[in-house]
């Protein structure tokens, strides 16, 4: 069953190899004193049983010895190709034999967190493994140190350390951080951080350093809309990290001079850029736009979701080697579950076989994703 697997996988390209298996084990067992054959052709008689076991017992020794040679050479030629296509190519190949590194960048409140988490939810957690930059900031809050520079500041945080442990993970080693907790301002006890097939650093400045941009397998950044960043922002950090919305519009005031000069400009190193934009005046209703290489195919991506959801698309090439879609309306995870199904069959190749796949926009950010990281795979 695995050499027809072989076969079936590499199409007839292994074909006449397999073939010639088969010829030689049935030549070899049949000139071999032992062979079964004349059982069976003993079932078409006496007559013709005795004709045949003359026949086979007058085969030299040196004739076995031939047939034997056949099969084991042509077994030993096709399990080199079983290696060398099946085994060998895939060690090369990232996320198989060696991490996938992927580099979520974009500002305070693009939504950068949401983002890993789904494609946490699609490879698995036993799959993927989460650093944040945040993690690597140079004082807890309430510092004096905050009064001269804001967070997103390259001198606030140490992104050599991040650097560094980026290197190890990609090479497969652990490495020890620090978390630091948004809820109090305060770091905690450095701890072990695993590599994994999938390694994702989610950041403020993850393409700051061109040594660090360059370590990347694939470049993500996040840019919705000032208005909608701003709304979502709100959202965040009044509801869940009880801040003021008076303390948090400050905030962003006071670090809109940093966020232009030190974050904004690393977009331009992405492989894909996700932006939401409003919908009109309502700052809940969005529009989802991408820009990635013309080098991704998506034609039959933008097929599917036409056919299976309610959405307008719109899907243009640019003069900058990028291609652009829009994208606005609804669509079911149940229609997101069967189109990863026809499109990405590599997942079940790659062992996962129950990934959570979502609706609307955060299930088309998992299938464009997706289809990028395949794409990039050797």
């Amino acid at each position: 069953p695995l050499f027809i697997y072989f076969v079936i996988k590499h199409q007839s390209e292994k074909a006449w190899l397999f073939v010639s298996l088969m010829v030689s084990y049935f030549i070899y067992f049949g000139v071999t004193t032992s062979s079964d054959y004349i059982s069976v052709f003993g079932l078409l008689g006496a007559k013709f049983k005795d004709v045949t076991l003359n026949s086979h017992y007058g085969f030299s020794h040196n004739i076995v010895n031939i047939g034997f040679t056949l099969m084991q050479s042509m077994l030993l030629l096709f399990l080199a190709q079983l290696y060398m296509n099946g085994i060998s190519n895939f060690e090369k190949i990232k996320f198989l034999s060696r991490p996938l590194l992927l580099g979520v960048g974009g500002d305070s409140g693009a939504g950068k967190s949401t983002f890993t988490t789904l494609v946490d939810q699609l490879f698995g957690k036993n799959f993927t493994t989460v650093v944040r930059g945040d993690d690597m900031h140079k004082w807890e809050r309430g510092n004096e140190n905050w009064n001269r520079v804001t967070h997103l500041n390259p001198k606030a945080n140490d992104i050599h350390k991040d650097l560094s442990d980026i290197r190890q993970l990609k090479e497969g080693y652990s490495v020890l951080r620090k978390k630091y907790d948004h809820n109090n301002g305060e770091f905690t006890l450095p701890f072990q951080i695993k590599s994994n097939r999938l390694v994702m650093f989610e950041g403020l400045h993850p393409f700051y350093l061109k040594s660090q941009a360059d370590l990347y397998d694939l470049k993500v950044f996040i840019k919705p809309d000032e208005r909608i960043r701003i709304h979502r922002k709100l959202k965040r950090d009044v509801g869940e990290r009880g801040k003021t919305t008076e303390g948090v519009l400050q905030q962003l005031k006071d670090r809109e001079e940093d966020s232009e000069k030190y974050i904004q400009g690393q977009k331009q190193f992405a492989d894909i850029v996700f932006s939401f934009v409003p919908v009109g005046d309502d700052l809940d209703k969005e529009a989802l736009e991408i820009t990635l290489s013309n080098d991704i195919p998506l034609d039959d991506l933008v097929l599917e979701l036409s056919a299976n959801g309610e959405i307008d698309i719109t899907h243009e090439f640019t003069n900058d080697n990028k291609q652009w879609l829009k994208l606005q309306g609804n669509i079911s995870q149940q229609a997101i579950e069967l189109i990863a199904y026809e499109l990405l069959p590599e997942l079940e190749e790659l062992g996962i076989y129950e990934p959570q796949w979502q609706s609307n926009y955060n299930g088309i950010i998992q299938l464009v994703l997706a289809k990028c990281i395949f794409n990039n795979l050797a």
